[in-house]
């Protein structure tokens, strides 16, 4: 009998261990992932986090062996009011460190909440993403026909996702280059450039790194790939901290 509860709840207990994210469309995947990667760089953009010192010596003073009650309690007056001066000094550095690290992440909150100063690290997280859903883009053999070079780019499925990408690109490429580049293609190192406007997301071009040299492609197929993305940045990434909260939390 036990065993038979437990096959007929075990399925139900696989459904509750399965991500919500497994369920969404792929243009919802992309979206999270892109605004993922995006805070997650704007992050590591942020100054050190300041903290604040600690007393050299802050041990319990206790009298001294054979040390006279006069003695104690003027030594004990005197290393307090040492540390007094120190804990003083310490505070005013925490907070002039504060003061800096505030200024400089305001800085930043204004700096990249500019789209145009996003631009690369947009254009970053977008490419890491696409790598995730789509791997590493690839070119076939060019096809020279004397007119123009074509090539088909590709992308091998990894992470488990299987999303074919797979487009036409007219290469833009000097003629007396054309052959030897079609026979060393696999020498190429091939890179997709997005364009990101009013909340959605497509190819732009094709870049084609050829020793140390950029030819850019042209996608002359006439699929559309683009999806809605819309930039969320979190601007708790950029909270200030206040002086007067405990340990200079934020």
């Amino acid at each position: 009998m036990k065993k038979i509860v437990f096959l007929l709840f075990f399925p139900i207990y696989l459904f509750a261990l399965v991500s919500p994210y497994e369920s969404l469309r792929i243009n919802e995947k992309l979206d999270i992932m892109i605004n993922h990667f995006v805070n997650d760089s704007l992050e590591q953009k942020l100054p050190p986090y300041p903290q604040k010192g600690k007393l050299k010596d802050d041990s319990p003073i206790k009298p001294l062996k054979y040390e006279l009650y006069y003695n104690f309690i003027h030594r004990l007056k005197n290393i307090k009011q040492q540390r007094e001066k120190e804990l003083l000094a310490i505070e005013q550095k925490y907070e002039g460190d504060v003061a800096y690290y505030n200024g400089r992440v305001e800085n930043l909150k204004k700096f990249y909440h500019d789209k145009k100063n996003l631009a690369t690290i947009l254009d970053e997280s977008i490419n890491k993403t696409y790598k995730i859903f789509y791997g590493k883009p690839s070119m076939k053999k060019p096809i020279n026909n004397k007119k123009q070079l074509t090539t088909v780019i590709y992308a091998k499925q990894i992470y488990g996702y299987n999303y074919k990408l797979q487009r036409t690109v007219q290469i833009d490429i000097p003629k007396e280059l054309a052959a030897e580049f079609t026979d060393n293609y696999r020498a190429v190192e091939v890179q997709i450039t997005f364009k990101h406007d009013s909340d959605t997301l497509r190819m732009d071009k094709v870049l084609f790194n050829y020793k140390g040299i950029l030819y850019e492609g042209r996608f002359i197929d006439k699929k559309d790939h683009f999806f809605k993305l819309k930039i969320k940045i979190n601007d708790d990434i950029f909270s200030q901290i206040k002086i007067n909260s405990k340990k200079g939390e934020k």
